[in-house]
């Protein structure tokens, strides 16, 4: 596939990515096997797996909410832009880049300058391009579909696609995707026609994550209907045509789309035949004749013997397996919305197999097997509902898409459906759903009745004795009131209690415990539901107030371990705007003020996992400002520290943002406060640790600056300090994870300097070990795995240097498969787009030393739609921005190069 198309393709599933719509891992996924497979298509992968429609339509994925970002039309400048440089079409309808007057000189399609303007490739098909474009005439976005240029377009496959169109054309419902425009001059274009634009998920989509989440058992009853009503509207489209003798022929989840206000269309009329005739069930009266197309001898040329359709869930006449097979109508596409049936019910196609050739086999003659074996909680009639559209004979399938639907709606109505003999006590219970007022009256009636009796015979004693009681009931009533009182107060006290142990164990006992995060994370749900509870029956109790917003800071300071970066800020802004309230009332109160700075510190360390840097920035600046308040003649040990974090923090976005001088100003001034508090005979725990960081942080920040001597000497320091640590704490893995960074650190410092080849790489090896010592102990925090991903590329490049390119291979390999499993659980972290683009770009060295050059253009393409994802997710990061670059240099040489 030339350079171009797989640029197209990219581009379009990167756009994915920023949608939402496609996960990072998924494109990693993808873009390792398509490197595996040249001559295989990016898109077609994507269609392999469920993540995009057959005709290239976005399918969303996990995320279902569109993230905010820059505008998409929109590229980031790494260089000044010669142009503004957009796409649109020319004359042959060959896509073009060039600047906007060069754009403006040429017309457009449909006959008139510049009507449609592409924008984007949204997707593709089996013969077909889809672009995102704009009709300049309505000033609307449409879906503009034409012949793919790298496939072969002979005079059938013309005729298939103008069919397609006018089929598409003459469909009139509201199920069905309306189409606009069909240009067949080649003078103007053509051929191309242009369609309403439809985003949303696919009904396979949704039946999938509905069975994920029934299994997980966060589903509910409401979500089955609402996928059953979605496929009742799809059967009623189909319906309709065939009442105009049209056969859809490929029907199935993937094919049929559900907007985000309810909508439902059947897409991909591309396999649509004319039946020459319609449907038994259509009126005759409705005034819609059958569906007439100009005749051509090359229309419908699909051979007799050729499979029409999907694998799996085809008819059998479909297969062009059956020596006797009948012909094709409308009930082969009652046997594709049997099929779409068995995917909501069961989250998987009828019949799967290793090849297509015995999937093929299984339909033709095996029956499926019964939704309830995959899946048990399916209901009984809906089975057999199912199994009947499903039949072999097509006889023995409903006669209608209309006699489907209205079984189907009979089961949604908890009406009998015809195709299932209920049993008695299925009647019975039903009868009892359906005159549920009148059972609910009879039985009470009888427990009326039945009371009535009892108190009949107890009224006459009871009277007596209650007529004893009152008089002690009343002298009683006021001291039983006090005393459930103060039991109240005891209970509440004892449940505040009780909570901040818990809370203690988190912050103490289970943070040294490994993998214990998801159990902090599920102990300070339970926390947080108290004090909640707490502060709302006394919301004035300021000592409540601070130790909510102690538990809100300790709840995000957890989900930022786990990668649960938007949680985890909502909730540490929470607790800061807890904090806030009070200072209020008790302005100038010391703890209160350094515990605001060390939370405005912590939130600003998830933005900046996020990227948001900028935000980052602000939260640090107010936190510094704080603190420094707080400084006076004689500053406490408290508010050194508390300054000195955030002076590092400080060093260390500066430097991410490529502010190198202010990094080191920053970081020196930070240094000046944390070493005396190391000084002391007996340190706090946290000092040590604080120490080493900003010690690994002045150290990387100098050698970036050029100045090697004194970067190898502070990290030199650096080692030693958290090497004496690591022993006196018997191997606390917080000192390994510093003593990793700085061993990382010193190898790419060593690496480049002449005679210290081998120093790098016994650095670069003992980074790699301890890496792993710090994944071994604690496997689910994903800093550690991250670490560890960028440690393995580091030596694998030295070890492609080396000339040991298979070593390096399984380097590079072992970083990716790391990243694949942080891009599947962060995916809207940009730091791990530009991990993967910069292993990617490691590759195509790889592949370069290797002599083969075709893997490196691709593998490089692969590591710049990467990396600029993470531009895009992060603008501010310098490291990110200079990875593209130089990654744009590397793909521009290896084109170039024979």
């Amino acid at each position: 596939m030339p350079g171009p198309d797989r640029s197209a393709e990219l581009d379009f599933a990167a756009r994915m990515v920023r949608l939402g719509r496609l996960r990072p891992d998924e494109f990693a996924a993808a873009c390792s096997e398509w490197l595996q497979r040249p001559d295989s298509s990016l898109g077609d992968l994507l269609r392999d797996r469920g993540w995009i429609l057959p005709d290239g339509w976005p399918v969303p994925g996990s995320t279902t909410t569109q993230p905010d970002g820059p505008n998409l039309g929109t590229t980031i400048p790494l260089r000044p832009p010669g142009g503004a440089s957009t796409e649109t079409a020319d004359h042959s309808g060959e896509t073009r880049a060039g600047d906007r007057a060069d754009r403006d000189a040429h017309p457009g399609l449909a006959g008139s300058p510049g009507r449609y303007h592409r924008l984007d490739p949204v997707g593709r098909g089996g013969v077909g391009m889809v672009w995102r474009a704009i009709d300049r005439h309505l000033g609307r976005e449409v879906a503009l579909k034409e012949p793919r240029t790298d496939r072969l377009f002979g005079s059938s496959v013309s005729a298939r696609f103008l069919e397609e169109a006018r089929v598409t054309g003459q469909l009139q419902h509201p199920g069905i995707v309306p189409l606009f425009d069909l240009v067949d001059a080649p003078e103007l274009g053509g051929p191309f026609y242009t369609m309403r634009l439809v985003e949303g998920r696919t009904l396979k989509r949704a039946a999938v994550d509905y069975h994920d989440r029934l299994r997980d058992g966060g589903a509910g009853p409401s979500e089955l209907v609402g996928l059953l009503t979605a496929f009742v509207s799809a059967c009623h489209a189909v319906s309709y045509a065939h009442s105009r003798g049209v056969l859809h022929r490929d029907l199935k989840g993937a094919n049929i789309i559900l907007g985000d206000f309810g909508e439902v269309h059947v897409l991909d009329w591309g396999l649509a035949k004319l039946s020459g005739g319609s449907d038994p069930d259509a009126d005759a009266d409705t005034g819609r004749p059958p569906l007439v197309l100009d005749p051509s001898p090359d229309r419908d040329a699909t051979q007799a013997d050729q499979a029409v359709g999907t694998p799996g869930l085809m008819a059998p006449e479909q297969t062009g397996r059956l020596p006797d097979a009948p012909s094709l109508d409308h009930r082969t596409d009652v046997y594709g919305l049997g099929a779409t049936l068995y995917e909501i019910l069961t989250g998987r196609a009828p019949f799967h197999a290793p090849t297509q050739a015995e999937v093929l086999k299984l339909v033709c003659e095996q029956p499926p097997d019964p939704p309830r074996q995959h899946c048990p909680t399916a209901p009984p009639a809906l089975q057999a509902v199912c199994l009947k559209a499903l039949s072999k004979d097509p006889s023995h399938r409903y006669d209608s898409a209309a006699e489907l639907a209205d079984e189907v709606r009979r089961w949604l109505a908890d009406e009998p459906v015809l195709a299932y003999a209920e049993p008695p006590s299925a009647r019975l219970s039903r009868w009892g759903r359906r005159h549920r007022s009148a059972v609910l009256a009879a039985a009470a009636i009888l427990v009326a009745v039945s009371l009535t009796l009892a108190a009949a015979a107890a009224a006459i004693s009871a009277k007596n004795r209650a007529l004893a009681v009152a008089r002690d009931d009343a002298r009683e009533a006021a001291a039983l009131a006090v005393q459930e009182r103060d039991l109240a107060e005891e209970n509440l006290e004892s449940a505040r209690t009780l909570a901040l142990d818990m809370l203690d164990l988190s912050e103490v006992a289970l943070a040294q415990t490994p993998g214990a995060a998801s159990i902090r994370k599920r102990l300070m749900e339970r926390v947080l539901q108290t004090f909640r509870s707490l502060h709302d029956r006394r919301p004035d109790d300021l000592g409540i107030r601070r130790d909510l917003a102690e538990v809100l800071a300790e709840m995000a300071k957890v989900r930022q371990l786990l990668n649960e970066l938007d949680p985890s800020t909502d909730d540490a802004s929470a607790s800061i705007r807890l904090l806030e309230g009070l200072l209020d009332e008790s302005p100038g109160n010391a703890d209160l003020e350094n515990r605001l700075a060390e939370l405005l510190r912590n939130q600003s360390d998830t933005l900046k996992t996020l990227g948001r840097l900028g935000e980052a920035r602000a939260a640090l600046d107010r936190a510094e400002e704080i603190s420094r308040s707080r400084l006076g003649a004689e500053p406490g040990d408290d508010d050194r520290r508390t300054l000195g974090s955030i002076l590092y923090d400080q060093a260390d976005l500066e430097a991410r943002m490529g502010r190198l001088d202010d990094a080191l100003r920053l970081g020196d001034e930070a240094l000046a406060l944390l070493r005396p508090l190391n000084d002391r005979p007996d340190p706090q725990l946290v000092d040590p640790m604080l120490l080493g960081m900003a010690l690994e942080r002045r150290g990387r920040t100098l050698a970036d600056l050029d100045r090697p001597e004194e970067a190898e000497r502070t990290l030199d320091e650096g080692i030693a300090h958290t090497r004496d640590w690591l022993e006196r704490t018997g191997g606390n893995n917080n000192h390994r994870w510093i003593l990793s960074l700085c061993l990382d650190a010193l190898a790419r410092l060593l690496a480049p300097q002449p005679g210290r080849r081998a120093e790098a790489e016994a650095a670069a090896e003992e980074a790699v070990e301890q890496w792993r010592a710090n994944v071994d102990y604690d496997d689910t925090l994903p800093h550690y795995r991250a670490g560890l991903a960028d440690a393995l590329a580091f030596r694998g490049g030295l070890r492609l240097e080396d000339g040991d390119l298979d070593a390096a291979g399984r380097d590079f390999d072992a970083a990716l498969d790391l990243l694949s499993r942080l891009l599947r659980e962060s995916p809207e972290v940009p730091s791990y787009r530009g991990q993967a683009g910069r292993h990617f770009a490691g590759l195509a060295r790889l592949s370069l030393r290797r002599g083969e050059p075709a893997p490196a253009v691709r593998q490089l393409e692969v590591a710049v739609a990467f990396l600029r994802l993470a531009v895009e997710g992060s603008p501010e990061d310098d490291l990110d921005r200079r990875s593209l670059e130089s990654a744009l240099d590397a793909l521009q040489s290896a084109r170039q190069d024979p």
